[in-house]
C-alpha cells in the first residue's frame, strides 16, 4: 500500500481538516501530491501531504493554490504527559525534516495550521520558520458576535443590509472571475490564479458540501461583491473575496463577511476563519470584526542558489 492510499485510508478514520482532504489536494494539486508518514507499529503517528510543483528546470514543494494552510496529522493519543508530546512532534518534524533534505527540492515552503504551532525539528536541520497572524472569530454565539464588533463595523452592516440582498446558488463563474481580477487590479496585482482553478474549487467545494457562494446584490440587481467560503468539521475559512469599486460605498464586504459568519453559525461551526491578511490596510479591516488573533507558522528552506535568485528578482517587481 502507497503512502497515499494509507493517508487516504486514514482521512476516512479519523477526518481531516478541509485542505488536508485528498479530494481537495487532487484539486488544487493536479494529482501532484504526496504525503510523508511517520509510522511505528502498523501505527501511523503523522502525516505530513505536500505539493510538487514542477516546471521546466526547477522542482519545488510549496503550498498549492488557494491553499492558505496545510499543516500535518499527529496521533497523540499515545501520550500521557506534556513532555512526550513535545518529543513526538519534535521526532515528527525532525523526520520531516531529513526526509525534504533528502529530496533536495529547489525550494520549500509549508504551511503549518495555528494548532499545528511546532517546528523544532525544523529548525535543528537549519529550516527557517517565520510567524504569521489570522484572525478567528467565534461565531457559536451570533448574537454576541455581532455586538462584539467595533461600532463602525455594526454601523456599516445594518447600512448596507437595507441596500443589499444575498444570493447563494445563481451565479456566473466568468462574470463573478472578472470581477475578482478588477479587485486586484485596483492594487496593481495580477490575479494569482486561473479561472479553471477558480471554477474547479468552487464547483467541487460545493459538491462535497463544503463550500458556498455568497452573492451581494443591489435592488438593480447589480453584483456588489462576492465571498466563497469552505468549511471543514470545525472551521469556516474566508478563502476568496471581491468586490465592484463602483458601489464600494455600500460597504459590501463587512455586509458578506457577517452573512458568512451567519451561514458558519448555521452549520453550527464554532469558528470562522478571516485567513490573514499580514497586509496592513487588510488586517486592519479584519480586526474590526474582534476576532482572536492567531499565529501560525510558515516553514522554509533554500537548496538551489539560481532558483532563489530567480525568487528574489520576481518579488522585486
Amino acid at each position: 500500500m502507497t503512502n497515499r492510499e494509507k493517508y487516504i485510508l486514514l482521512e476516512k478514520q479519523k477526518g481531516l481538516p478541509i485542505f488536508m482532504q485528498s479530494w481537495w489536494l487532487d484539486m488544487v494539486c493536479k494529482n501532484s501530491w504526496d504525503v510523508f508518514l511517520v509510522e511505528e507499529d502498523d501505527n501511523i503517528l503523522a502525516a505530513f501531504p505536500y505539493y510538487i510543483h514542477k516546471n521546466k528546470f526547477f522542482t519545488s514543494i510549496i503550498p498549492p493554490e488557494l491553499t492558505p494552510v496545510c499543516g500535518c496529522y499527529v496521533d497523540y493519543s499515545f501520550c500521557n504527559r506534556i513532555s512526550e508530546r513535545y518529543s513526538l512532534e519534535n521526532r515528527i518534524t525532525e523526520e520531516f525534516a531529513l526526509f525534504i533534505d533528502s529530496l533536495k527540492p529547489s525550494f520549500f515552503s509549508y504551511t503549518l495550521r495555528p494548532e499545528d504551532f511546532f517546528c523544532m525539528g525544523f529548525h535543528w536541520h537549519e529550516f527557517s520558520n517565520t510567524v504569521r497572524y489570522t484572525y478567528r472569530v467565534d461565531v457559536s454565539d451570533i448574537d454576541n458576535c455581532f455586538e462584539s464588533f467595533v461600532p463602525v463595523m455594526r454601523k456599516n452592516i445594518r447600512r448596507a443590509e437595507r441596500l443589499l440582498h444575498t444570493e447563494y446558488d445563481n451565479f456566473n463563474l466568468t462574470q463573478i472571475y472578472s470581477l475578482l481580477k478588477q479587485t486586484y487590479s485596483k492594487q496593481n496585482i495580477e490575479i494569482p490564479y486561473s479561472f479553471l482553478t477558480f471554477k474547479d474549487i468552487v464547483n467541487k467545494s460545493i459538491q462535497q458540501n463544503q463550500g458556498k457562494l455568497l452573492i451581494a446584490k443591489d435592488e438593480k440587481d447589480n453584483i456588489n461583491g462576492v465571498l466563497f467560503i469552505v468549511w471543514d468539521n470545525n472551521i469556516c475559512y474566508n478563502l476568496i473575496s471581491g468586490i465592484d469599486f463602483r458601489f464600494e460605498k455600500n460597504k459590501v464586504m463587512a455586509y458578506l463577511t457577517w452573512k458568512a459568519m451567519q451561514y458558519a453559525h448555521s452549520l453550527n461551526l464554532k469558528t470562522f476563519d478571516m485567513e490573514g491578511s499580514m497586509l496592513k490596510n487588510i488586517e486592519h479591516y479584519f480586526r474590526f470584526f474582534s476576532g482572536t488573533r492567531t499565529p501560525y507558522l510558515v516553514i522554509t528552506k533554500e537548496y538551489s542558489k539560481l532558483y532563489s535568485l530567480l525568487r528574489k528578482i520576481k518579488n522585486s517587481f
